[in-house]
Protein backbone atom coordinates (compact mmCIF):
# COMPACT_ATOMS: atom_id res chain seq x y z
CA UNK A 1 0.00 0.00 0.00
CA UNK A 2 0.78 3.77 0.14
CA UNK A 3 1.65 5.76 2.93
CA UNK A 4 0.57 8.90 3.85
CA UNK A 5 -2.78 9.02 1.60
CA UNK A 6 -5.89 9.22 3.00
CA UNK A 7 -9.82 8.59 1.01
CA UNK A 8 -12.47 10.20 2.16
CA UNK A 9 -15.77 8.40 2.16
CA UNK A 10 -18.58 9.72 0.01
CA UNK A 11 -21.23 7.35 1.17
CA UNK A 12 -21.44 4.31 3.83
CA UNK A 13 -22.06 1.41 2.54
CA UNK A 14 -25.45 0.83 4.13
CA UNK A 15 -28.04 2.16 1.94
CA UNK A 16 -25.82 1.26 -1.25
CA UNK A 17 -27.23 -1.46 -3.63
CA UNK A 18 -24.10 -3.79 -2.87
CA UNK A 19 -25.00 -3.54 1.02
CA UNK A 20 -27.11 -7.07 0.94
CA UNK A 21 -24.51 -8.72 -1.34
CA UNK A 22 -21.37 -7.80 0.78
CA UNK A 23 -23.36 -8.91 4.33
CA UNK A 24 -24.28 -12.22 2.51
CA UNK A 25 -21.06 -13.07 1.75
CA UNK A 26 -19.61 -12.00 5.29
CA UNK A 27 -22.67 -14.28 6.87
CA UNK A 28 -21.80 -17.31 4.28
CA UNK A 29 -18.23 -16.62 5.73
CA UNK A 30 -19.21 -16.86 9.33
CA UNK A 31 -21.63 -19.58 9.52
CA UNK A 32 -19.22 -22.03 6.98
CA UNK A 33 -17.12 -21.29 9.59
CA UNK A 34 -19.37 -22.79 12.06
CA UNK A 35 -19.41 -26.12 9.82
CA UNK A 36 -22.74 -24.86 7.77
CA UNK A 37 -22.63 -25.62 4.04
CA UNK A 38 -25.29 -23.90 2.22
CA UNK A 39 -27.34 -25.91 -0.27
CA UNK A 40 -26.93 -25.86 -3.80
CA UNK A 41 -30.50 -25.72 -4.27
CA UNK A 42 -31.21 -22.32 -2.68
CA UNK A 43 -28.57 -20.25 -1.13
CA UNK A 44 -30.48 -18.73 1.28
CA UNK A 45 -30.77 -22.31 3.19
CA UNK A 46 -27.47 -23.63 5.59
CA UNK A 47 -26.96 -27.06 6.49
CA UNK A 48 -25.24 -28.78 9.46
CA UNK A 49 -24.82 -32.31 10.12
CA UNK A 50 -22.85 -34.31 13.12
CA UNK A 51 -23.30 -36.55 15.97
CA UNK A 52 -25.91 -34.30 17.70
CA UNK A 53 -28.01 -34.69 14.14
CA UNK A 54 -28.42 -31.83 12.16
CA UNK A 55 -29.34 -27.98 12.64
CA UNK A 56 -30.92 -26.07 9.98
CA UNK A 57 -30.46 -22.05 9.16
CA UNK A 58 -32.75 -19.93 6.76
CA UNK A 59 -31.74 -16.62 5.77
CA UNK A 60 -34.56 -13.77 4.74
CA UNK A 61 -33.33 -10.87 4.20
CA UNK A 62 -31.35 -10.41 7.53
CA UNK A 63 -33.92 -12.19 9.38
CA UNK A 64 -32.63 -15.79 10.55
CA UNK A 65 -34.55 -19.24 11.12
CA UNK A 66 -32.55 -21.60 13.12
CA UNK A 67 -34.37 -25.05 13.86
CA UNK A 68 -32.36 -28.39 14.64
CA UNK A 69 -32.52 -31.74 16.24
CA UNK A 70 -30.36 -30.82 19.10
CA UNK A 71 -31.52 -27.99 21.42
CA UNK A 72 -27.38 -27.54 22.47
CA UNK A 73 -26.51 -27.10 18.88
CA UNK A 74 -29.12 -24.21 18.81
CA UNK A 75 -27.50 -23.30 21.25
CA UNK A 76 -24.18 -22.90 20.54
CA UNK A 77 -24.86 -21.69 17.14
CA UNK A 78 -26.84 -19.01 18.59
CA UNK A 79 -24.08 -18.25 20.79
CA UNK A 80 -21.77 -18.40 17.77
CA UNK A 81 -23.41 -15.48 15.55
CA UNK A 82 -23.94 -13.54 18.80
CA UNK A 83 -19.58 -12.80 18.49
CA UNK A 84 -19.98 -12.45 14.80
CA UNK A 85 -23.17 -10.16 14.49
CA UNK A 86 -25.59 -8.16 16.33
CA UNK A 87 -28.60 -10.10 16.89
CA UNK A 88 -32.45 -10.53 18.64
CA UNK A 89 -33.82 -13.16 19.76
CA UNK A 90 -37.29 -13.16 18.86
Amino acid sequence: GEYRKVCKLKEAIYGLKQSPRAWFHKFSEVVSKCGFARSPLDHSLFIKKNSRGMTVLVVYVDDIILRGDSDQEISDTQLFLQKHFVTKDL
